[in-house]
């Protein structure tokens, strides 16, 4: 039963932003349901922002999945994904996305490089290069 449950979970966090109250009561469902307590689904919430900013890695960088050709034709037109703005009736699915977009969009610089550069040599962490 809880692999079901799991898996019902996890395929609908795939398409939509679950609010931390929701997260919340489901973990604490799956904690209290018929496994009295342990061993239950660790941090809902995490796995949804996980399983939505999956959705963006495709949305980035596989162009030619269906869903993304579907939300880039209605969403984004020939704008970019970062520089897309709010849309008033958007699907819950596109909401998810704009959603985990301002979470993750602190995270990330944009620099204009060669593109030869390589993770091992540069100070991408701001720490010092890894090797």
């Amino acid at each position: 039963m809880k692999s079901v449950t799991t898996t019902i979970l996890v395929y609908t966090m795939q398409l939509h932003y679950l609010p931390t109250y929701i997260c919340n009561k489901l973990d604490k469902m799956a904690r209290s349901f018929l496994w009295g307590g342990g061993g239950t689904m660790d941090a809902l919430e995490l796995t949804n922002l996980t399983l939505i900013g999956k959705l963006v890695w495709n949305m980035l960088h596989n162009k030619d999945k269906l869903l993304v050709k579907v939300l880039s034709h209605k969403y984004m037109g020939n704008t970019s994904l970062w520089m897309n703005k709010k849309h008033n009736k958007s699907s819950i699915t596109w909401r998810g996305i704009q959603h985990v977009i301002t979470n993750f969009a602190a995270g990330y610089s944009f620099r204009v490089s060669s593109g030869d550069s390589s993770i091992w040599n540069i100070d991408w962490t701001q720490l010092g290069p890894i090797c």
